[in-house]
């Protein structure tokens, strides 16, 4: 077999049984404690089989892809497991870690050990068929021993809870290691983890195949001819060369831990088998074992899941990991960085900054937990002092209001802002930037503004952020909001749709906001921000034309006379900014429905709290005195001889607009 040698490292092609069982068969493979757990499931698991199954119908070879390895080195810091008494048994150059291929690997292993447990299963159906006679026995019992040595070495382990069993080739990380040991010890398993279902998977293909060639031992097929010694033998045999010779690998062993994650980089380059953050967290795993203050992958372990608790904001789950990298990356070369460049860039632009692994986790550390308190604002955050503080109320509904509007890419303005400002949150100008990028984003969403738009402005911010200047930062986001006329006019025609979960959150905001710019001027508190408020449509979803305009039939005509008035008045008038305003969710239920002057009543009427609606919102107290006030001026909602229809819902979604020029003023 033809080695290449480099000095960082040496590959050579294996199949499984040469993993396995060269070097008198001491070897194993350990996945290391930070790797994902199993994760494969019914789809590439069914693509193995496939190419299983080809390479035993038709005797051929399939290239299973490569197997980054690394020499074992036991973690000081983590308690003794399984591979390290391997290690002990086998010497320090037969044990490896897995730094890549650990899911094909230990995929391959799940198909033969299925293999193994169906002959096991078939081993006394073997034994008492007519020409089984003593050499097919012993043939028998060697390819029995061949399967299971190919599995399980012969130490049996004593660390484990039970006791029982022997150590698998394979160690899987320590959260599965005790299904997979059963798996292929032969013992019993569940049904819930990927592992055991891919298990379950393969086995079931290992009976529908064995059925289909020995129809003999299909118990289904009742008076079927007995198989032969030869054909039940020479199943198991081919489907053993299939899966333990014919499946080929390149094993890449590479010296320094830095080694193996530059090449598993080179051969992972298209990002498909690991997320882009999976292959950040290995590369400082590999940069940390290789730097002259090694830290141990332990303690790099412990940091990543910090950052990943930080960054969820203490949540839990790794759905916001992704983001905070491409965000974070954003503000660091003042671009776009996409997950396909994302690894380029942090390793180009970001990780030279830094001098050693512990510089960049700090940093990570920092940057995470800023991530965190900006995406969920009730997180706790640490100021310049190591001191855990909360957002103030006021700074809360600002970042609210900025998420509402875009939850995306607001993070970036917002992230570099906390990173680069002396104080993080708790400077002034943190607030400004904070209060201008909200104007600016609710006036590119109620103006239906590109969002390409949104990035081509923020990598003229991060650019100033970046120099330092942060007065021109704030006055690049002001530069690029939208005046006041296109504003005033977008926002008197707009219109949501109800079954639209987005569009109810930002009406209601929208709303909110600005009830509460009345209720200040008129010296009362704002709206509870803790409380939800539904989503009042005064002209109601499910209208009735003959009672809402009863004693106007030129009106009630015009649904008659026009088909497609009725599709234009539910979109333009019932879903209109101007038809809807505020109410605590039993006064919703008490209006409901009713007609006009019927709402106007039950808007004053007190709840079981003694509050009526017109007493806790603005909006609601203008439309039963019929009458908003605009700077120094009142308008009229429903004019003498009208009741409230298309024209009322237009003056007061326009004066709604007035008041939003002054609530996201420039």
């Amino acid at each position: 077999m033809e080695t290449i040698m480099t000095k960082a490292f040496e590959a050579e092609e294996k199949s499984l049984n040469e993993l396995m069982m060269d070097n008198a068969g001491n070897l194993a493979y350990a996945i290391p404690l930070y790797q994902r757990k199993y994760v494969w499931g019914n789809e590439e698991n069914s693509k193995l089989w496939d190419d299983v199954k080809e390479c035993y119908l038709n005797n051929s070879n399939h290239f299973l892809g490569s197997l980054v390895l690394m020499k074992y080195e036991r973690d000081e810091y983590s308690e003794k497991y399984q591979a390290d008494e391997l290690n002990e048994k086998f010497g320090s150059e037969n044990v490896f870690h897995v730094v890549d291929g650990q899911q094909r690997l230990t995929s391959l292993s799940l198909v033969l050990a299925a293999l193994y447990r169906d002959l096991l299963e078939h081993d006394d159906f073997y034994r008492l068929l007519p020409d089984c006679d003593t050499q097919d026995t012993q043939d028998w019992d060697t390819l029995k021993t061949d399967m299971r040595n190919c599995l399980m070495t012969k130490i049996r382990d004593r660390q484990s809870k039970s006791g029982k069993g022997y150590i698998p080739r394979i160690i899987p990380v320590k959260s599965i290691y005790e299904v997979y040991k059963g798996i292929v010890n032969t013992g019993a398993h569940g049904k819930r983890l990927r592992i055991e279902k891919a298990f379950i998977l393969h086995c079931k293909n290992i009976q529908e195949l064995r059925e289909e060639t020995l129809p003999s031992t299909n118990p289904d097929l009742l008076g079927c001819e007995k198989d032969s010694s030869v054909a039940v033998y020479d199943f198991y045999h081919r489907m053993f060369m299939a899966i333990a010779n014919r499946m080929k690998t390149i094993r890449i062993v590479c010296g320094a831990g830095e080694d193996a994650f530059q090449v598993f980089e080179s051969l992972n380059g298209t990002g498909l088998r690991l997320t882009s953050s999976d292959r950040i967290k290995n590369l400082l795993m590999g940069r940390a074992a290789s730097e002259c203050d090694p830290m141990p992958i332990s303690k790099v372990e412990a940091e990543w899941n910090s950052i990943e608790a930080m960054v969820s904001g203490g949540k839990g789950g790794t759905s916001d990991i992704e983001p905070f990298f491409t965000s974070y990356m954003f503000t660091i070369t003042g671009s776009r960085v996409s997950k396909k460049d994302l690894i380029r860039e942090f390793t180009g632009c970001y990780l030279p900054r830094f001098d050693g692994v512990k510089a960049t986790l700090k940093d990570l550390r920092k940057a995470a937990d800023c991530y965190g308190t900006i995406v969920h604002t009730d997180s706790d955050y640490f100021d310049n002092d190591g001191e855990a503080k909360s957002l103030s109320p006021r700074l809360k509904m600002v970042l609210s209001g900025i998420r509402k509007n875009n939850p995306s890419q607001s993070v970036v303005p917002l992230l570099s802002a906390a990173m680069k400002l002396p104080l993080g949150f708790d400077d002034p100008d943190f607030e400004a930037i904070a209060q201008s990028l909200l104007v600016l984003l609710v006036r590119h969403k109620v103006c239906q503004m590109s969002t390409n738009r949104l990035d081509t402005s923020f990598e003229s911010y991060c650019q100033y952020m970046n120099k330092g200047d942060f007065t021109g930062a704030i006055n690049s986001l002001r530069s690029d909001t939208k005046d006041d006329q296109a504003f005033f006019r977008e926002f008197s025609k707009m219109t949501f749709d109800i079954q639209n979960r987005i569009d109810v959150i930002r009406a209601r905001y929208y709303l909110q906001m600005i009830e509460n710019y009345l209720r200040m001027q008129t010296g009362n508190d704002r709206l509870d921000p803790e409380v939800e408020y539904t989503l009042e449509h005064i002209i109601p979803q499910d209208y009735d034309v003959d009672s809402w305009f009863d004693g106007f039939p030129d009106e009630v005509a015009k649904f008659e006379n026009e088909e497609s008035y009725r599709m234009a008045f539910d979109e333009n008038v019932v879903q209109s900014i101007g038809n809807m305003c505020l109410l605590r969710r039993p006064e919703n239920s008490s209006a409901n429905n009713a007609v006009y002057a019927v709402k106007c009543e039950r808007y004053q009427q007190p709840d079981e709290d003694g509050k009526t609606a017109r007493e806790t919102f603005q909006l609601v107290n203008q439309i039963v005195a019929n009458r908003m006030k605009v700077d120094d001026d009142f308008v009229q909602i429903v004019e003498d001889g009208e009741t409230f229809g298309p024209d009322a819902v237009n003056r007061r979604a326009e004066a709604l607009a007035n008041y939003a020029l002054k609530v996201w003023k420039v």
